[in-house]
């Protein structure tokens, strides 16, 4: 998204940042096996933005909604009592912050 959308790197810090509350749901599920609502809600209206003109693109709103899916059916797969691993995707925002990185290097040496 940040290369061939040309967008900010700071979703990616969004994405990592929500992998923390990813990380609660899906601990309250496998101990409760139950979730609260609510903060289910509040991480997707993290990840689709506050503020009205935050990720107004048609395209980096369908990629959220896209994540969002994803961390439902890991939810939903510790609801069924699959193992499931978050870690996965803290792992590749931090790959992700890695290749962006060289890029801005590159553009900063010429």
């Amino acid at each position: 998204m940040v290369d061939e959308l040309d967008r900010p790197r700071a979703i990616i810090e969004k994405i990592q940042k929500s992998t923390a509350g990813l990380n609660k749901i899906l601990q309250q599920a496998e101990n409760s096996k139950k979730i609260d609502i609510s903060r289910v809600w509040r991480l997707a209206y993290y990840l689709k933005g506050k503020k009205k003109d935050e990720n107004k693109d048609a395209e980096v709103r369908k990629i959220f909604d896209e994540i969002i899916k994803q961390y439902e059916k890991l939810i939903f797969g510790v609801l069924k009592g699959e193992k499931v691993n978050p870690l996965l995707v803290s792992v590749a925002a931090r790959w992700a912050e890695f290749e962006t990185r060289k890029k801005i290097e590159s553009e900063q040496e010429t």
